[in-house]
């Protein structure tokens, strides 16, 4: 599901992140960013046309409003069990009062 709204703050966000760690050895990454949340991931090609068919019908269904006011940096460890994911860092995108 893509984000729309007042996205500056994330990007901006986005674009600090992707400069500190440049110098670190990290490239930046090529896409950008594409704001969105990932309602759900599919295995194999079992009833892809019945998906394709869902998301082509919701395609302009709006969820709802919700505001962003943290983020979490997380660390991906792969292992035999699947994804293992870890906050490393949180941030805090709320005025201070």
């Amino acid at each position: 599901v893509g984000l729309q709204g007042e996205t500056a703050p994330l990007h901006e966000f986005f674009q600090k992140l992707q400069d500190s760690l440049k110098p670190l050895g990290f490239r930046p990454e090529p896409r950008g960013l594409r704001l969105h949340i990932t309602l759900g991931r599919v295995r194999g090609d079992r009833n892809v046309d019945l998906l394709k068919q869902r998301i082509v019908q919701a395609a302009d269904r709006i969820f709802g409003d919700f505001v962003i006011d943290t983020a979490h940096l997380y660390m991906s460890e792969s292992s035999s069990r699947g994804s293992q994911y870890s906050i490393m860092e949180t941030f805090d995108f709320r005025e201070s009062e």
